[in-house]
């Protein structure tokens, strides 16, 4: 004898049938949910490290204190009883500031711990190492700054700081006499590093600086040819013009045209690099 057959359910969960079998079905996921979390051990919190306190506790006293780069920190017997910690510990802790880029170790006579001068290139250095690890392309890095950019500089736009603009200025200006491609590199960089910190924003100005740090990493050699240059830095000065005329809609638009049209020069001109893995560097 055939086993007897249960007829398929509504597909719109209607009648008393559908409506116990729901609620079966519900207390079922509820009980094996509730075996399941008390079978489950709550997750162990890591313990931080002596090393790691007294680093945060250092880096802390370097912000509320307003410490400036080149700033000479406590010596090392002084921060040792200031911490309650071994000389291992401590100098753990220095080290670990040091590879921020936040504490500089100088050697010698008179030497020391001092403030380091903390920048978008430090950020970058530890951005490349988790990009590495989750596999991050150079495609993914640029069209992160097509994301960013634009919007950064419509944000520069709505402030329109004259102090701001000027330094755009000195930076697409310079000294026209000095052609060299190393001077070009350095003046471009230098144009989007200001162009974005006239956002305001502290958090995404340092986050797409890093990108574009990481990116000049790779291909510092991948620039514009010298007949291409001047077409770049009119481009450069248009995107100033719009952000000095409060025009926020103009400079984002020429800003992302300006990203586009250097990615396709680098999809022509050097094709394999934008699917290559960012290195940690």
């Amino acid at each position: 004898m055939e086993a007897a057959v249960a007829p398929p359910l509504p597909r719109n969960g209607g009648g008393r049938a559908a409506k116990t079998i729901d609620e079966r079905g519900v207390r079922a996921i509820i009980s094996s949910d509730a075996t399941s979390h008390s079978q489950e051990r709550p997750p162990r919190r890591r313990v931080e490290k002596i090393a790691e306190r007294v680093a945060r506790s250092i880096a802390r006293d370097i912000v509320d204190r307003g410490l400036t780069p080149g700033s000479r920190l406590p010596l090392e017997a002084d921060m040792i009883a200031e911490h309650n910690v071994a000389r291992a510990s401590l100098r753990e802790a220095l080290r670990i500031l040091e590879v921020q880029g936040l504490v500089v170790i100088r050697g010698g006579p008179g030497g020391g711990p001092v403030v380091g001068g903390a920048s978008a290139s430090d950020f970058a250095k530890m951005a490349t190492l988790h990009l590495q690890a989750a596999g991050s392309t150079f495609r993914e890095l640029v069209n992160a700054r097509l994301v960013l950019e634009p919007v950064l500089v419509a944000e520069a736009a709505k402030r329109a700081e004259p102090e701001v603009i000027a330094e755009m200025r000195t930076a697409v200006g310079g000294d026209i006499s000095d052609t060299s491609s190393s001077t070009y590199i350095r003046r471009a960089s230098d144009f989007h590093t200001i162009v974005l910190s006239g956002s305001g924003n502290s958090v995404l100005t340092l986050v797409a600086t890093s990108i574009k740090e990481a990116w000049y990493g790779r291909v510092t050699g991948m620039m514009f040819p010298d007949d291409e240059r001047d077409h770049v830095e009119s481009d450069h000065s248009a995107i100033i013009d719009a952000i000095e005329a409060h025009d926020a809609p103009r400079a984002e638009a020429l800003m992302r045209r300006h990203l586009e049209e250097y990615v396709r020069y680098c999809e022509l001109r050097y094709p394999g690099v934008l699917d290559e893995i960012v290195e940690w560097r």
